[in-house]
């Protein structure tokens, strides 16, 4: 597959969502366009997709349920988080052939009803069971005892909780994808954030989550496994992440947030001058 057709489906998925009341056509053709493309893209592309459509409350649910079939690094942020599923569509997706991966990012979502909280409890696994309750008792939110002000983050925003309970998972890239859900970047820029531990960057990303000293630390080893822990190195961590201005934080992220933004606009219109956008009307329906 092209560039260019990767651009245009990449850009169509992000058009939907900006669309307040899609039509059915227009969950028609989006659905057709991706369904027809999806097993070519690689997986960063795949991801964005999934990432995207998870903020649409009018994602076609069929486009959804096949997304999520995907591996659960890909189709995380749908599983996590999607706007668009209710308990009975969780509790589909729970039915079917699903991993124990799969289950725990589904017993993370905040959309969780009677039906798919059965049926998770019914699969009997430790780490979903300590995920449902946590949903009934926040205080037994035991990775350690939060601090009373990193409780009420995490209560004002469930993403930053779902880093916290991924640090229980085994696959790294379930990691990844849960801070770049909190962060509000790509995973192509988490894995630049990442790649170099030695960098200021990775903390102050970490700074910028209002995590206390510890559980940034927590989360600082979990995503640089490839590099020697000493007490040397848990020390300059404490002294860097301790220095850093919550300000300066905010404006550099930011500033990372935006040059993202900046450049799906930028491919987004490279694709909408190639190809018709597959949200809109054709001149030719319209007369």
């Amino acid at each position: 597959m092209n560039i260019k057709t990767q651009n245009h489906i990449i850009s169509a998925a992000f058009c939907f969502v900006e669309i307040a009341r899609p039509t059915l056509m227009e969950k028609l053709r989006l659905k057709d366009l991706i369904l027809g493309h999806i097993d070519n893209l690689n997986p960063t592309d795949q991801a964005a997709i999934c990432s995207a459509l998870a903020s649409s409350p009018h994602a076609p649910i069929d486009l959804l349920m096949r997304l999520c079939e995907l591996d659960a690094d890909i189709c995380y942020s749908l599983l996590v988080g999607s706007k668009a599923f209710n308990d009975n569509q969780l509790a589909i997706i729970l039915a079917g052939e699903i991993t124990a991966e799969k289950a725990r990012i589904i017993a993370r979502n905040p959309s969780l009803g009677p039906l798919s909280i059965r049926q998770l409890r019914a699969i009997g696994d430790t780490k979903i069971d300590r995920s449902l309750d946590m949903r009934q008792l926040p205080q037994a939110f035991h990775l350690e005892k939060l601090e009373v002000s990193e409780y009420h983050i995490l209560e004002e925003n469930p993403r930053i909780g779902a880093l916290i309970e991924s640090l229980q998972d085994d696959a790294d890239t379930i990691v990844h994808t849960a801070l770049a859900d909190a962060l509000g970047l790509g995973l192509p820029s988490i894995f630049a954030l990442c790649s170099d531990p030695t960098s200021r960057n990775l903390p102050l990303a970490l700074r910028y989550l209002s995590l206390s000293n510890e559980k940034a630390w927590q989360v600082y080893m979990r995503l640089t496994q490839k590099i020697p822990k000493d007490t040397e190195l848990h020390s300059v961590f404490q002294r860097v992440y301790s220095s850093l201005e919550m300000a300066e934080c905010i404006a550099i992220i930011g500033r990372w947030q935006m040059d993202e933004l900046v450049a799906i606009t930028r491919e987004r219109n490279v694709a909408n001058d190639t190809h018709p956008s597959m949200v809109k009307k054709s001149k030719q329906e319209i007369a």
